[in-house]
């Protein structure tokens, strides 16, 4: 059961909300800045296109911290 749950993959904090990056979840700013490795130039660049239906990179909220 436990990995069914989301969690964020930098501080492993389950996640209701939160990034997704391609994969990847980020449960706040600064982690998905550290997953990014501290390039915020290209996290603010990949994250500008969230409204493109194909982008893998945005904000958003998910009913439960389980995986559906």
């Amino acid at each position: 059961m436990e990995k069914e749950i989301r969690r964020c993959d930098h501080c492993g904090k389950p996640m209701k909300e939160g990034y997704y990056l391609a994969g990847e979840f980020a449960c706040s700013d600064e982690c998905c800045l550290a997953l990014y490795d501290g390039d915020e130039a290209q996290m603010k660049e990949d994250l500008s296109h969230a409204d493109e239906i194909d982008c893998e990179t945005y904000w958003t909220e998910w009913d439960s911290i389980y995986f559906d």
